[in-house]
């Protein structure tokens, strides 16, 4: 018997309810062209891996390559994302403005005065408007009122300014007074004679309970005296030949929250002479 008529006892033994694969007709299949090998003799229905993707067979009876998915091949690989600095949120809090010192975006820290300053602030003395004393002036005032001496000083420990004050009086003329403030050139217009301003009337309101605080400023310096108006003081009086005996001074003062009907800045009607001061 020839190959044709084994095929055709095959085909009429498997009955017709069981279907004859194209792939067991001939041995001289596209695959065995192609130098592939015979075919199988199972059927496809028994393919080692039902996962894999079955290749299909195009109009010559070849087979065509499986067709990868994306979900077969690798991820490419990702950068991370470049690290960018948020700014604040709109409408969020920010931290207050602070005075810089000379390093440029350092902070100028405002401390106690001590003894080691007294060899170092000679350069903010230099201002010919700037009272000077001599060292046991000092010295009596960092024993004496050590919360009303304050330096501003910077983070290289040098001396940008400095405050110096006292409390005195009785009864409703307890008060706290500025003796001096004053602040070198190259670091003004920072606010720092503000700052040691603010923190003198913090020390004396706060603390000491004064009913105002006072200073006195000479008749001539107009850039001193508008900077003392925009912080709250009013020209109290008037004293004649104050500093030296040459010039005038002004007698400026604040009134504090202890003075609620703020009876101790209503101005004298006429000047007065340095004897006839309460208080130096």
């Amino acid at each position: 018997m020839n190959l044709t008529g084994l095929i055709c006892c095959i085909e009429i033994s498997n009955g017709p309810d069981r279907a004859f694969h194209p792939a067991w007709a001939c041995p001289h299949s596209a695959r065995t062209a192609q130098g592939r090998g015979p075919s199988r003799r199972y059927p496809p229905e028994a393919s080692t891996s039902s996962s894999r993707p079955r290749s299909q067979p195009d109009e010559r009876g070849g087979r065509v390559k499986k067709s990868h998915t994306n979900r077969d091949r690798a991820p490419p690989p990702t950068r991370p994302a470049p690290f960018r600095r948020r700014g604040p949120r709109s409408g969020a809090a920010t931290a207050p403005n602070r005075e810089k010192g000379e390093e440029g975006g350092s902070m100028t820290t405002i401390r106690r005065f001590c003894c080691d300053d007294l060899l170092r602030f000679a350069s903010v003395n230099l201002d010919h408007l700037t009272e000077t004393f001599n060292m046991s002036f000092y010295m009596t005032y960092l024993a004496r009122w050590p919360d009303y001496f304050h330096a501003a000083v910077s983070p290289g420990g040098r001396v940008m300014g400095y405050i110096m004050g006292k409390v005195e009086g009785q009864g409703e003329s307890w008060h706290g007074h500025v003796t001096a403030v004053s602040v070198a050139s190259e670091f003004r217009r920072q606010k720092l004679a503000k700052k040691l301003m603010n923190l003198l009337e913090e020390i004396s309101d706060k603390m000491d309970k004064a009913y105002f605080v006072d200073l006195f400023v000479r008749a001539s310096n107009m850039p001193a005296i508008r900077m003392y108006e925009k912080l709250g003081y009013v020209v109290y009086r008037r004293v004649l030949r104050y500093y030296s005996g040459e010039e005038d001074g002004l007698d400026m003062r604040k009134a504090l929250s202890q003075d609620v009907e703020k009876k101790s800045i209503i101005p004298l009607k006429r000047p007065i002479t340095p004897d006839e001061l309460e208080y130096d």
